[in-house]
């Protein structure tokens, strides 16, 4: 394969709709390895120890992931407060979308 073919291919965010617990539904996409790092890096932290400790942010993520009509990000980082206290049943359907739309499985940001 062609290297321009690879990154044009490689460059595409797939997207999905996912259902919501109360009907409604969201527009979703994977992040780009950029975006992914992103994530990592806001949800690292030095621990005591002074190694690196992950804390998963579930509404981080779907920050990062989910569009409005027009397919730019509906949220950003003043949203977060607000995301961090929505039910679990409406942000872990967004998260586990997001994450296997980049690639990564449940273990999302833990390796």
């Amino acid at each position: 394969m062609p290297k321009s073919d690879f990154f044009a291919a490689a460059t595409v965010s797939e997207t999905a709709e996912v259902k919501l617990p109360n009907g409604t539904v969201a527009k979703v996409r994977g992040l780009t390895g950029a975006e992914w790092d992103a994530y990592e890096r806001a949800c690292t932290s030095e621990g005591p120890d002074g190694k690196s400790v992950f804390k998963n942010d579930r509404a981080r993520l779907v920050q990062f992931g989910t569009l409005d009509e027009s397919g730019a990000p509906l949220f950003d980082e003043g949203d977060l407060p607000k995301l961090r206290t929505m039910s679990a049943r409406f942000i872990r359907p967004l998260f586990d979308k997001i994450a296997a739309l980049s690639g990564v499985g449940a273990d999302a940001g833990n390796g």
